[in-house]
């Protein structure tokens, strides 16, 4: 009997989670920032969120530029495997 619930508890984890890819099929941007501007003293630092003077080496897009081409291609993104 333990066996029976065990695999029936499976079957419905699995199906619930089929059917929530179904219903809720869209993608989330998220984005990791290192550098936001203010450092943890209050002192004005780089900033890699928006376009400015102020930018950390090495950063080829802003946050926001990134955000607008999720926007502008959020399927395709997500089909190529979600990582920007």
């Amino acid at each position: 009997m333990k066996n029976y619930i065990k695999q029936m508890e499976d079957k419905e984890a699995t199906e619930s989670r089929q059917l929530l890819k179904e219903r809720f099929d869209y993608s989330i941007f998220m984005y990791e920032a290192e550098k936001v501007g203010i450092s943890a003293t209050g002192e004005e630092e780089q900033n890699e969120l928006y376009p400015n003077a102020n930018q950390p080496k090495g950063v080829e897009k802003t946050c926001l530029e990134w955000y607008r081409d999720f926007l502008a291609n959020s399927k395709g993104i997500a089909e190529a495997g979600g990582a920007l």
